[in-house]
């Protein structure tokens, strides 16, 4: 039984000691956003489009997001 509760309170103490955010990046992935503008000649408009490159120049995932709902690409991070 001791050895159990000795379990127990080691994996909870270090679990509080190595917690882990999955939402949050290393310092190396933040790079300022990229404000582009694309124009569209069928409907002749113009895109505001706000990139977010990688800080790195190796391979990245790429993830499009639109929101769609009007607002503005600055009030989305």
């Amino acid at each position: 039984m001791k050895s159990v509760s000795f379990t127990l309170i080691s994996c909870f103490a270090a679990s509080t000691v190595f917690a882990h955010d999955p939402l949050e990046l290393p310092e190396t992935v933040h790079a300022a956003p990229l404000d582009l503008t694309v124009q569209d000649a069928g409907r002749d408009r113009a895109l505001p489009v706000r990139v977010h490159p990688p800080a790195t120049t190796k391979a990245a995932p790429v993830v499009p997001y639109s929101h769609g709902l009007g607002g503005s690409r600055e009030s989305n991070p």
